[in-house]
């Protein structure tokens, strides 16, 4: 039986060795990501509109500390959902853009056929076709080797042939109290309130004014987070392993306040000060109630942890 606050043999990975374990992209692989980035929407993805920094603590260790970075889609006035990272740096090779815009070349010239042809030319090369929009017609290994070399400039100066890579640390769904109140309490149980970690400077929004941000963490004070960690990186998880962990937010009381170390480390890389920010927010007023439920460890000193168990399948199916 696994759990998600159990520990794991064998995580910590040996020296050199790259998170998540694996062989780098090959070329093929980067133009045909390259490829469907240009053709496909990605609508949901684009639905980000924010990027917040802060902390989480694990729920059935408190002193487990982590920093955390959410890309927030705002679905409506009471619901917003959010990827979580382990950072917002790039840990992978990140190529340089050169253009001067989508489809030109080195020198701004547009390249031929557009964007949709480079599309199709980057499935082609993966694929071992022609690409006959961008190179020269050629059987010849040497021409080959020059017609990949050619796409592979074009490539990057229509946006960049590499990724950035961030370790996806899990997903948080926050709702006002309005819609919390709806809720039954044993679900109440596993979301925690934003009013501490706003009013405290530890919720920062990098690079975004306070005074723009002020009406938006006014209505964030009053609402609730529930937080599940997938991959567990502070201990060393080379992949996402065992099931979630549920995090709580930083309280200041007890166990729930953050370590000053993590966050002088924030404070250095954004150049912001948490004493400024908290002295910023004095004038945002903290919710007239919170829930007691909500961050239930503070009056009960117990946390929450899945426990994975063997279960009969059911055997019935719902068609013929």
């Amino acid at each position: 039986m696994a759990s998600s606050g159990g520990e794991i043999p064998g995580l910590v990975p040996e020296k050199g060795e790259p998170i998540p374990p694996g062989k780098l992209m090959s070329t093929e692989q980067r133009f045909l990501d390259k490829g469907a980035q240009m053709m496909q929407s990605l609508k949901p993805v684009n639905e980000i509109k924010q990027h917040v920094c802060t902390f989480a603590l694990y729920s059935q260790d408190l002193t487990r500390q982590i920093e955390t970075h959410h890309y927030l889609t705002r679905l409506n006035q009471d619901f917003i959902q959010c990827a979580v990272y382990d950072t917002d740096d790039s840990h992978g090779r990140l190529i340089e853009t050169r253009g001067e815009g989508r489809g030109r070349g080195r020198r701004g010239r547009k390249e031929e056929g557009g964007g949709c042809e480079l599309a199709i030319a980057a499935y082609r090369l993966a694929a071992g076709r022609r690409s006959r929009p961008i190179v020269a017609r050629s059987s010849s290994s040497q021409q080959l080797h020059r017609r990949r070399l050619r796409l592979q400039e074009a490539l990057e100066n229509f946006g960049g042939v590499g990724a950035s890579i961030q370790v996806s640390a899990g997903v948080e769904y926050i709702i006002t109290d309005r819609i919390f109140e709806t809720l039954p309490p044993d679900e109440q149980k596993l979301w925690h309130s934003h009013a501490y970690e706003i009013k405290s400077g530890l919720w920062v929004n990098p690079q975004v004014p306070e005074l723009v941000l002020k009406p938006e963490l006014e209505n964030l004070t009053k609402t609730y987070g529930k937080f599940w960690c997938t991959w567990q990186v502070d201990r060393g998880d080379r992949l996402p392993l065992g099931p979630p962990s549920l995090m709580m937010s930083p309280q200041p009381v007890n166990l729930g306040k953050v370590r000053p170390h993590l966050v002088e480390k924030r404070d250095y890389k954004y150049k912001i000060s948490i004493d400024d920010l908290k002295m910023s927010r004095v004038e945002i007023e903290e919710p007239e109630w919170i829930n007691p439920q909500a961050d239930n460890w503070k009056q009960h000193g117990k946390g929450f942890v899945i426990l994975v168990e063997p279960i009969e399948m059911k055997k019935m199916a719902p068609f013929p």
